[in-house]
């Protein structure tokens, strides 16, 4: 994969599109994009109405052998406890990629759902970023599922 990703640090002390401020300190989107940037990664992407595709890139030298990629489906309305998961060991040769099948219960874009990938070595360590995969129209996920509260102050103007 390839991307053009600025940066490189400012000389400006002021908000600045760089990801590195003047004293070289990080900015957030200098952390996310170490996410993205990741030599191995999980894809997930909506093909389609209703179904779901599902890569593991590897862009690292090394073979992937005897890994578990686990697939979660989580529901808004019940504090994201997974209520469906399945699992599937892949190898991933360097530089490549293959696509992965799961069943039909994880090929959704319901807006009462989100789906999350973690990929792990044999040690149960995680080897990719998690990655989240939201609902096609997140507009349509009811707000009073989320806890939202309304915060009011007491300050009134002389």
């Amino acid at each position: 994969m390839c991307a053009l990703y600025w940066q490189l640090n400012d000389v400006w002390a002021a908000p600045t599109w760089s990801s590195i401020d003047t004293d070289l300190n990080w900015k957030m989107v200098h952390y996310e994009a170490r996410r993205f940037m990741a030599p191995v990664i999980v894809a997930l992407y909506a093909v389609g109405f209703n179904d779901m595709g599902v890569s593991v890139v590897n862009d690292s030298p090394e073979d992937i052998n005897d890994a578990r990629l686990i697939v979660d489906m989580l529901a808004w309305g019940n504090g994201f406890d997974p209520i469906y998961s399945d699992e599937k060991m892949v190898a991933v040769e360097p530089m490549s990629s293959i696509e992965v099948k799961f069943p039909e219960m994880l090929r959704t874009s319901d807006a009462d759902f989100i789906i999350r990938a973690r990929l792990l070595n044999s040690s149960g360590n995680s080897i990719a970023p998690e990655t989240i995969l939201l609902p096609e129209r997140l507009y349509e996920v009811s707000c009073h599922v989320s806890r939202w509260a309304k915060i009011r102050s007491n300050y009134s103007r002389p």
